[in-house]
């Protein structure tokens, strides 16, 4: 639950921007987490539309009618929070952290194959994580616009071995 500091300054970090190839972001993993997506339309300025929801698997039209269905699911996407030493100068409250919104297939895969890469199953709090616009993929369609291609690297947190004591009665 928010706190009254979260509610009044507020609490969330910028997303992590990769407007150009060869642009990246790189920290350690404050949190993992996730959120609905909503609609988005990239060829209209500031469009961001209401939430997303699949029923039986499927993508929906939202629309009144469905939105009051029983059987909807949200569309949710994978949020992580890193602590970069990226800062904003215009903002003299940014602390560094990014968020990366894991919406894009491409970039999903390429966090994938980071976590297999290092062998883990799974990214924890602690463990660092840089991420690459590294080119631009193939158009969907003739016309659409190219989707943006990443590259990831994961380092485990350091686990540091308990300490054992000495047994006095060796």
């Amino acid at each position: 639950m928010a706190d009254a500091n979260d509610i009044l300054f507020g609490r969330a970090a910028p997303g992590a921007k990769f407007p150009n190839v060869g642009d990246s972001v790189e920290g350690v993993i404050l949190e993992l987490g996730a959120r609905q997506r909503n609609a988005y339309d990239p060829d209209k300025a500031g469009c961001q539309g209401g939430p997303l929801w699949w029923q039986n698997g499927k993508p929906v039209q939202m629309d009144a009618n469905v939105a009051n269905s029983m059987t909807l699911q949200p569309v949710t996407d994978a949020v992580i929070t890193l602590q970069t030493e990226e800062r904003d100068d215009e903002d003299e409250m940014d602390d560094g952290r990014r968020r990366l919104f894991v919406s894009a297939r491409l970039l999903a895969d390429a966090l994938r194959k980071a976590a297999k890469d290092a062998k883990v199953r799974k990214f924890e709090v602690g463990g660092t994580l840089k991420v690459t616009h590294h080119a631009m993929g193939k158009p969907a369609k003739k016309g659409a616009r190219a989707p943006k291609d990443y590259t990831a690297t994961y380092t485990a947190p350091d686990v540091e071995a308990p300490e054992v004591e000495e047994d006095p009665w060796a």
